[in-house]
């Protein structure tokens, strides 16, 4: 399974949202995630962007070792900008320079922690920003 097969085989929450992947991100249908004013609930928001996270270090770390990787998500810290009413929610996960790539896959192969910080986006169909999250992962 991938990681992100793994991950929504066992989270709920990613069931109900009814999260799937769409090139390197993910997307989730509006109406599982409003509220009662019919806009984006900010914790399906915070939880879409943190299983975003997740599921790209669990992918980049299972490239570089051929199992199943979990990681640990240390922290966050989210901001929220305006009222999200788009049909699609997609949660992506900022581009990470290559260079920490390639120092994270060094301490992976030496079997040394990582922490690895990155920054996911809820956006709308035309790119446009309507939360963020800093998120930090140890694997």
């Amino acid at each position: 399974m991938t990681p992100f097969q793994r991950m929504l085989a066992g989270t709920p929450l990613a069931q109900a949202m009814q999260l799937h992947q769409v090139a390197g991100a993910l997307e989730a249908p509006f109406a599982p995630s409003r509220n009662q004013l019919d806009v984006a609930f900010g914790g399906a928001m915070a939880a879409g962007m943190a299983l975003a996270g997740w599921v790209f270090v669990a992918e980049h770390a299972e490239a570089v070792l051929d199992d199943a990787q979990n990681p640990l998500l240390a922290g966050a810290t989210q901001r929220f900008f305006k009222p999200f009413v788009d049909p699609t929610l997609r949660f992506q996960v900022d581009p990470v320079d290559q260079s920490v790539m390639d120092a994270w896959a060094a301490r992976w192969r030496a079997n040394q922690r990582v922490r690895a910080p990155l920054v996911a986006r809820v956006v709308d169909r035309q790119g446009d920003t309507f939360a963020e999250a800093e998120l930090n992962f140890v694997l």
